[in-house]
């Protein structure tokens, strides 16, 4: 289909991604987008969705399905747009909107950053680990 729509030049299909290239694909991209499907009837679904905060950490907006863990990792038209699943369409308008919407597309990337400091650096995330495991050895 990217061949029949001739965006061959703008659609790139990279299959798995070493841990150390990632960040330099973050920084390429203008948005992240990761859309998922609904949870099927055995209960798969998509997790947390650790990539949106990493996108995040990277400056970049967001934008995913309301599906699985995806709501928990962005806040709608905080740190990017969640959509419904399997609307393409609602894909293309978010996208849209953030390319035609300089503010929006600037204040989802500021929020996001700033949201990845204040609840998701290191040190945030080490004492809330040693607060779990003192609380568990205190019983």
């Amino acid at each position: 289909m990217v061949s029949k729509l001739k965006l061959d030049n703008n659609v790139f299909f990279l299959g798995y991604i070493d841990e150390e290239k990632k960040n330099d694909l973050y920084n390429a991209c203008d948005i992240y987008i990761m859309n998922s499907h609904k949870t099927n009837h055995e209960g798969d679904s998509e997790g947390f969705g650790i990539t949106f905060l990493e996108s995040n950490a990277c400056g970049k907006p967001i934008i995913g399905t309301k599906s699985g863990g995806i709501p928990d990792a962005i806040q709608h038209r905080e740190n990017g747009l969640l959509i419904e699943p399997n609307q393409p369409s609602e894909t293309a308008e978010a996208i849209i909107e953030l390319f035609n919407n300089k503010e929006l597309y600037n204040q989802l990337s500021n929020n996001g950053l700033k949201r990845i400091k204040e609840n998701f650096s290191i040190d945030k995330i080490g004492r809330k680990y040693m607060e779990i495991i003192s609380n568990h050895y205190n019983y």
